[in-house]
């Protein structure tokens, strides 16, 4: 029976072990509050308090990607504009009037289809 015990109480301590090194769940966040590169599909979902440049922004300006990070952004005239990568807001930032134009056309569109 001492046998069993031990067992058992290595078992316990081992996963206890395991839950202590994985986390325990906890999670790094962004300043929104998301986990850490959690992706959003559409910029409004973005509770960060900042006023969204196009709300409906559903890709990244630069690449045409989906997938919107909260700590990728630049903010122009006042208003957050969302990127799914670091090269993508640089990008942005050196040649800022070319995807400034892309973006107001997809607003354009977004506008005529709803």
């Amino acid at each position: 029976m001492k046998w069993q015990r031990a067992v058992t109480v290595g078992m316990i301590l081992s996963a206890l072990a395991v839950g202590l090194l994985a986390g325990c769940g906890k999670q790094d966040t962004s300043s929104s509050g998301a986990p850490a590169g959690h992706a959003y599909m559409v910029a409004r979902l973005i509770q960060d308090g900042a006023p969204k440049y196009f709300e409906y922004q559903q890709k990244c300006p630069v690449c045409d990607e989906g997938g919107l990070l909260a700590e990728q952004y630049v903010d122009v005239d006042g208003k957050r504009i969302y990127f799914d990568m670091e090269a993508c807001k640089k990008s942005f930032q050196e040649n800022q009037s070319k995807f400034l134009e892309k973006l107001e056309q997809r607003k354009k569109e977004w506008d005529q289809s709803h």
